[in-house]
């Protein structure tokens, strides 16, 4: 979008798009300011902008006042999406330290919270392939224990685009590899 700005820079409809991109981004200031700019360059379509500008303010607020465990699952979440799991590990770590004393019973953050403790467990367990002797242990013990949250708060009958079901997916997860023989591992995907 930036060079197609650059060689029109009177065009609103480059703006347009770079500010939805944006907003899809999390990037809310970035995106108000390419709908402000695209709303002079278009006048006619004021209203419009408007209501997109609105919007991107009504979440860069909401993002204000997340807990800090839902800020840094969500970036957990992503850096695993794009394979960054030591970015992923990070996150999920910080987040794991402020989380609250029970968990969410229904909604948007129980989701969050279930997916988020099953990505932190394909993390440690990716990490602990590479590791041997105690380390392994260790990280294989704390990726059991997220994976079992993330099953008690209904991964494992959660449905799954790829996989059917949450259930399926974890027995084909191959970045569970590390957990496959362990007893707790079996146990849970034997329980759906």
């Amino acid at each position: 979008f930036d060079a197609v700005i650059e060689k029109f820079p009177r065009a609103a409809l480059p703006r347009e798009f770079r500010g939805e991109l944006l907003c899809n981004l999390g990037k809310y200031e970035d995106a108000i300011q390419d709908w402000t700019t695209a709303s002079k360059l278009q006048p006619a379509r004021k209203s419009q902008f408007i209501g997109y500008i609105t919007e991107a303010q009504r979440r860069l607020k909401a993002e204000e006042v997340k807990p800090e465990w839902r800020k840094r699952f969500e970036a957990g979440n992503r850096h695993a999406a794009e394979g960054k799991y030591a970015d992923a590990r990070k996150e999920f770590k910080e987040g794991a330290k402020t989380l609250p004393a029970s968990d969410p019973e229904s909604g948007e953050e129980k989701s969050l919270l279930m997916i988020g403790s099953y990505n932190f467990a394909c993390v440690l367990a990716v990490e602990a392939k590479g590791r041997s002797g105690e380390e392994r242990k260790s990280l294989a013990d704390e990726a059991v224990a997220w994976l079992e949250r993330s099953w008690r708060l209904g991964f494992g009958k959660s449905r799954d685009r790829c996989h059917g079901t949450g259930s399926k997916h974890t027995k084909e997860d191959s970045d569970l590899e590390a957990l496959r023989d362990d007893p707790r591992f079996q146990k849970l995907v034997a329980s759906e």
